[in-house]
């Protein structure tokens, strides 16, 4: 295994929980992507409680689906790639799921 991956996903997944914690914390709402060029009538539309929620999660779940590869050991390995592409593409299409519907006030 390459220390070198090992370093950057590292990093990339500090940085990725800590912007879920920005986010759940409630400080970091001018970073959900939409949500901050909506206007004010749009944004009053969602729970904002859970959209945090629901991209804190997301953010929280990547560190770990981009590290399949160094967990299968085989970094190089088309298999892993797939796997993880797949496990990813799951994970947005379910948190646009969940953001355009749970999170909206009824």
């Amino acid at each position: 295994m390459d220390v070198l991956s090992i370093v950057i996903i590292g990093i990339v997944s500090i940085i990725l929980i800590g912007l879920g914690i920005f986010i759940l914390s409630g400080w970091g709402d001018s970073l959900i992507a939409g949500y901050n060029t909506a206007s004010k009538e749009e944004q009053q539309k969602y729970n904002i409680k859970r959209l945090r929620l629901v991209v804190a999660l997301i953010l929280f779940i990547v560190p770990v689906v981009i590290s399949i590869p160094l967990f299968l050991g085989k970094e190089d390995s088309s298999i892993a790639h797939i796997l993880t592409t797949i496990v990813f593409f799951i994970i947005v299409i379910v948190g646009v799921i969940l953001g355009n519907t749970w999170c909206k006030k009824q």
